[in-house]
């Protein structure tokens, strides 16, 4: 269980009053916002995925592009890709397909697997927020 380090002296005490520290407290105050969640999931490979590749694949589901999802993330081309190889490498499949460019440019989509591993993320992610925001 988190606990919170309470800066605001009770009522009854007055700053510099030569007392110990403020002690830790179990509940949040109003003015300490809530804990900020981050998932990463581990896979039996070795493999994991977290925020910034589930961010990776919405931008490529946004952008119709992996380099424009690169973009948009201030990452290189070549270090979306590595990222996409590690992710497909996860999932045993891949999470984006991808069609050549040429005269009028090539895409990327998510396939099923990239779509379902957003929303899964997206899922335990919010869940495990709702319960650190109790905390």
């Amino acid at each position: 269980m988190a606990t919170l380090i309470s800066r605001q002296d009770p009522p009854d005490r007055q700053p510099n009053d030569g007392d110990a520290p403020p002690r830790a407290t179990a509940a949040r105050h109003p003015w300490a916002p809530a804990p900020r969640v981050t998932i990463r999931l581990d896979f039996v490979c070795g493999s994991r995925v977290g925020h910034g590749k589930i961010e990776l694949l919405e931008r490529i589901a946004d952008a119709g592009s992996i380099a424009r999802a690169a973009h948009a993330l201030h990452m290189s081309y070549p270090r979306a890709l590595a990222l996409l190889a590690q992710i497909d490498a996860s999932l045993g499949q891949p999470a984006a397909i991808r069609s050549a460019g040429g005269a009028r440019g090539g895409g990327a989509a998510l396939t099923d697997a990239g779509r379902d591993i957003v929303q899964r993320y997206r899922a335990v992610e919010a869940a495990a927020q709702r319960y650190a925001e109790t905390l």
